[in-house]
């Protein structure tokens, strides 16, 4: 994995106690992100790499056998799916 994802610009995270959202003021929608999916979208600035993200859960979480690779491309499956993600160039 070598692909740099980025974030819209546009796209607000917000903490509203103990959870955080994305806030996507192109449609309105208001999205809830669990722990991980909330490092991947921090980390999806242009600067990291799959393999940098894939590397911070691994170390942020106690992963064991988790399919680590599956479980992030699901999370950006899911961000492009509802439009947070920037399109890839080319």
């Amino acid at each position: 994995m070598n692909d740099s994802p980025v974030r819209k610009a546009d796209v607000e995270m917000r903490k509203l106690g103990e959870e955080y959202l994305l806030h996507d003021p192109g449609t309105g929608a208001l999205h809830v992100l669990n722990a991980s999916a909330r490092m991947v979208w921090e980390m999806c600035d242009g600067a990291h790499t799959l393999d940098d993200i894939e590397r911070a859960m691994r170390d942020a979480y106690e992963v064991g056998d988790a399919d680590v690779p599956g479980d992030l491309r699901g999370i950006l499956g899911a961000l492009r799916e509802k439009g947070l993600l920037a399109a890839s160039p080319g």
